[in-house]
């Protein structure tokens, strides 16, 4: 029978794949644009799904989340810009198996247990392992809106 932690892996992996096929059928000239100049451009998008990857990794590895700031949030959005495609490519795929591993480690008694993201703000682990994928779907969908900006309709 299929665990929790493997569905939400599964389903991760295919979110993963989906994003990139929209990703890679981006223009280059296009990766950097940012709808009226003030939006995020796709790299800026690819580049926070690397990052989220290693944030929950290390939630789930230490079952808290106290380096989750304001402060660390705004320095890692600044670093956002410095990634090209190829960066992207390159740290994407071991980003995310560091944390199916990381997902897949979980014990169901370590579903249970409840972490603050920020102050007044807890859940438990089950509930987090959906906020990467969540985090995947919303930035697939941005990529994909971002495309239909500059004209192109297809489906990726």
């Amino acid at each position: 029978m299929t665990t929790y932690q493997q569905s939400i892996v599964a389903m991760s992996r295919g979110a993963v794949d989906s994003l990139m096929n929209s990703a890679r059928a981006t223009p280059e000239e296009r990766l950097t644009w940012k709808p009226m100049d003030s939006g995020r451009s796709v790299l800026n998008q690819l580049a926070e799904v690397v990052q989220v990857a290693g944030w929950f990794t290390r939630i789930f590895e230490f079952k808290k989340a106290d380096f989750f700031d304001r402060e660390f949030i705004v320095s890692e959005r600044l670093k956002r810009d410095e990634l090209t495609m190829a960066d992207i490519e390159a740290q994407i795929g071991p980003a995310h198996e560091k944390l199916y591993a990381a997902i897949l480690a979980l014990t169901e008694a370590d579903l249970d247990v409840k972490i603050a993201l920020r102050p007044g703000w807890e859940s438990t682990l089950r509930d987090v392992c959906y906020y990467p994928l969540r985090n995947l779907w919303y930035h697939f969908g941005q990529v994909n809106y971002v495309q239909t900006l500059y004209g192109d309709m297809e489906m990726h």
